[in-house]
């Protein structure tokens, strides 16, 4: 619920929610889940209630609890899990993060994704990695790689993240100052 809540932008609620399934959440008694629903419900509740949480304008919070959830799927060796965590991880730092850090986080998304062979995770390793760059002012290369990666992450026919995507790459293209760029 927290999550859908999350979506639809009701976050007070989403919020409520999603520490309430922190608090409710037994590592035993839930460890099958995670073959029902493929990840680990811990790790996706924390990271969730990142997102919630730099949506209500806490982003430090955010960021510590998705670096929790990030801990968390590297102690549990769930590479769904981690692949997950690292993207929404990036998504925090892509808006407003370290960009070393951010850099650090999209090399391991993009590791895990290609090693496992999760290809909508691994075409956004690429549009963050690209997004990285355009921060560290390497322009051309940068846009590229976010388009090259969105480009990819619609062949997968994933749609969550798109108008991000198209966001990133929109300033990607002002802070170059190609404003008549087609996005």
């Amino acid at each position: 619920m927290g999550r859908t809540l999350m979506f639809a932008g009701r976050f007070a609620p989403s919020r409520s929610h999603l520490k309430e399934a922190l608090a409710l959440y037994d590592p035993i008694i839930h460890s099958s889940l995670v073959h029902h629903v493929g990840f680990h419900p811990n790790v996706n509740s924390q990271m969730y209630l990142g997102v919630v949480l730099f949506c209500l304008g806490f982003p430090e919070q955010a960021l510590a609890r998705s670096s929790a959830g990030i801990a968390e799927a590297r102690r549990l060796a769930h590479p769904p899990s981690l692949a997950g965590s690292l993207s929404l991880g990036a998504v925090l730092l892509s808006l407003d993060g370290d960009n070393a850090v951010l850099s650090e986080w999209v090399d391991q998304l993009f590791a895990v994704a290609t090693e496992q062979g999760f290809p909508h995770l691994s075409a956004q390793g690429t549009i963050y990695r690209g997004w990285a760059m355009v921060k560290n002012g390497q322009l051309t290369a940068g846009i590229s790689l976010i388009r090259s990666g969105s480009i990819a992450f619609c062949a997968t026919e994933a749609e969550t993240l798109i108008p991000y995507h198209i966001a990133l790459l929109a300033r990607g293209c002002e802070i170059a100052g190609q404003v008549e760029e087609r996005v």
